[in-house]
């Protein structure tokens, strides 16, 4: 039976080797190998990993297994993460690729600085931090009050703020 959890906003499948195939979703261990692999090319910045995610191959290099009802070879396509993670230090945002084809040796392919106006927003586990935030502004307490002090106290748990 296939299982997999979803985790901060990560599938992650319980195994302790690499998937085999080119769409699985990433496993524990290349989730670690990944973040492994770029801690240590840069062992002097404590990143925030904000996501890592499969890096799906091109279609064109998967579209002739797929018509002929097979799976590629092993290590026939690159099997890569895709890496979003912020300098908490520099507040300088990046995205990683690291090549998982050989997870014994996880290989940093690009690093790349990402402009500020494609920041990513917050990290999976704020929506907590943002939401207290935005509940204690006066704007928006004042706002509430309108509706009553009764809908202020006991309803203000149900004000989700829409982060986008």
């Amino acid at each position: 039976m296939f299982q997999c959890f979803f985790l901060l906003g990560i599938f992650i499948v319980p195994s302790s080797k690499a998937s085999k195939h080119c769409l699985d979703p990433l496993t524990a261990l290349e989730i670690t190998a990944t973040s492994n692999a770029i801690k240590q090319t840069y062992p002097e910045v404590d990143f925030m990993f904000i996501r890592i995610d499969l890096r799906e191959p091109k279609k064109s290099n998967y579209l002739q297994y797929f018509l002929a009802d097979t799976d590629p070879p092993d290590g026939q396509i690159p099997r890569e993460s895709s890496v979003t993670l912020i300098n908490p230090a520099t507040k300088i945002a990046y995205q990683a690729v690291v090549n998982l084809t050989d997870i014994s040796a996880p290989e940093l392919n690009s690093f790349m600085e990402v402009p500020r106006e494609n920041f990513p927003g917050f990290a999976n586990g704020e929506e907590k931090i943002l939401n207290d935030i935005v509940l204690e502004d006066s704007k928006v307490k004042k706002r509430l009050s309108k509706y009553g002090k009764e809908f202020a106290d006991r309803n203000s748990s149900l004000v989700v703020p829409d982060v986008w």
